[in-house]
């Protein structure tokens, strides 16, 4: 559910403030909002928010103090928030973060933020296509659905392995259709046994349009199920 401008506003100003002075006060004040609110809902127009008005926020603060929260708050909710945090600098290149924003990651309550965080970054795409190779429920749907395919490496992974999932593969069906492009290799006039399986996964996810679009929006739905019965 949408959550209200002032509710954004509020905690980018405690946010703020805590960038100033890391106070257990304003720190306390934050928890309060996060207990009220996830997340998950607050975190994008929170970041859009902190971008349209950054000035007077230490940039090194904000690392470091993010950097502390992740690594030491038992609150989840504000792990969340502090690897969103991230995301509004490119780290890629900082080791400390880079770290500690991939090990978070492998949790999959994460992998959301850890993924969006690092598609900010310089070589973040391979940080994604790491946790995705690395986790099975939610974390793998959501890491799939950050990752570019800029590479033969990570097509040839996401037609191979990319669908299948612990939650339903349906949700991957057409992420995986189109990123691996999977038109391709059926075009293909000879296949091997792991690739044909792997397709097999993202055809079925594809026609089970249950939980997410699939078959009825890919845009070479026709070839594909001719392709793929020959």
């Amino acid at each position: 559910a949408a959550v209200d401008e002032q509710i954004i506003q509020k905690l980018a100003a405690l946010l703020k403030e805590y960038f100033k002075m890391e106070s257990a006060q304003c720190l306390s004040q934050i928890e309060a909002v996060l207990e009220q609110h996830r997340a998950i809902s607050l975190i994008d127009p929170l970041l859009q928010s902190i971008r349209e008005n950054h000035e007077g926020i230490d940039v090194n603060n904000l690392v470091n103090f993010s950097f502390h929260l992740a690594k030491a708050s038992a609150n989840l909710e504000l792990i969340k928030i502090a690897i969103g945090m991230f995301g509004l600098l490119d780290l890629g290149n900082v080791a400390q973060v880079r770290d500690i924003v991939y090990t978070l990651g492998l949790y999959e309550e994460f992998t959301l933020y850890a993924a969006v965080a690092a598609s900010n970054w310089t070589g973040g795409n391979q940080m994604i296509f790491q946790l995705a190779k690395n986790v099975s429920g939610w974390g793998k749907i959501r890491a799939v659905a950050c990752i570019a395919p800029d590479s033969q490496e990570i097509r040839e992974w996401i037609l191979r392995e990319g669908c299948a999932n612990h939650v339903m593969d349906a949700y991957l069906g057409l992420p995986c259709a189109v990123k691996g492009d999977l038109i391709c290799a059926l075009r293909q006039d000879w296949i091997d046994d792991e690739l044909f399986n792997g397709i097999a996964i993202i055809i079925e996810a594809l026609l089970d349009e249950g939980p997410a679009r699939g078959i009825s929006v890919y845009e070479y739905a026709s070839e594909a199920l001719l392709r793929y019965l020959t």
